[in-house]
Order: C-alpha cells, then structure tokens, then sequence
C-alpha cells in the first residue's frame, strides 16, 4: 500500500487531539511500520525477505507507540490511538498484500 495512504488514515484516525503535534504522532504510528521497507536500500532480495517480517509485528507496535506517547501532551490518548493507527496500516498491508506477502505479527516470539 502506498505511504501516503497509511499517512492519510493516521492523519484522520487523530482528528479528535487538540494538539497538532499528538496528530502528527499518531500520523507517525501509521507511517513507522515502513520502516522495514528500507531494506530496498541494500537490493530487492533484502527487501523481499524484510519488509513485513522487522517492523510489522506486536513487539514493534508497542515500542513505536510506546514511544511516540512518550512524547505527547495527551499520553494516553496518543498511545491508543498509536496502537490503532500502527495496525490500521497492518490492516491494510494485508488487504493489499494479500496471502502471497505475509505479515509476521508475532515475530520475534
């Protein structure tokens, strides 16, 4: 699925914060999960056997959102809604993907 999407559903997934900074976190958290994706910087067959096994998985969802809340003025808000927003784009990794690209969600347990 294309960046930009999972961009524009954290964006509105965050529309109830009052603060700009806590929507461009929660943003964030939709947007994080790629970050796998930069494996295509070392070849394709990196790429191929990365993206969606490093960032796309339970232990990666509470670390980003952890730490995104971490830094937000209203925590709690941000962390559930970090939460939501990281697996809305797995949501939609999948729905894009299809069973032929799987997501290793509790990788590494």
């Amino acid at each position: 699925m294309n960046p930009i999407v999972h961009g524009e559903l954290g964006w509105l997934l965050a529309q109830k914060l009052a603060s700009r900074r806590d929507r461009w976190l929660v943003t964030s958290a939709g947007l994080l999960p790629d970050l796998d994706g930069l494996t295509i910087l070392v070849s394709e067959d990196a790429y191929a056997r990365w993206h969606h096994l490093l960032t796309h998985g339970i232990l990666a969802a509470v670390v980003i959102s952890g730490a995104l809340a971490a830094v937000a003025n209203e925590r709690g808000k941000v962390l559930g809604l970090a939460l939501a927003s990281f697996h809305l784009h797995l949501l939609c990794d999948v729905a894009g993907s299809g069973v032929q690209w799987p997501i290793f969600y509790l990788e590494p347990f």
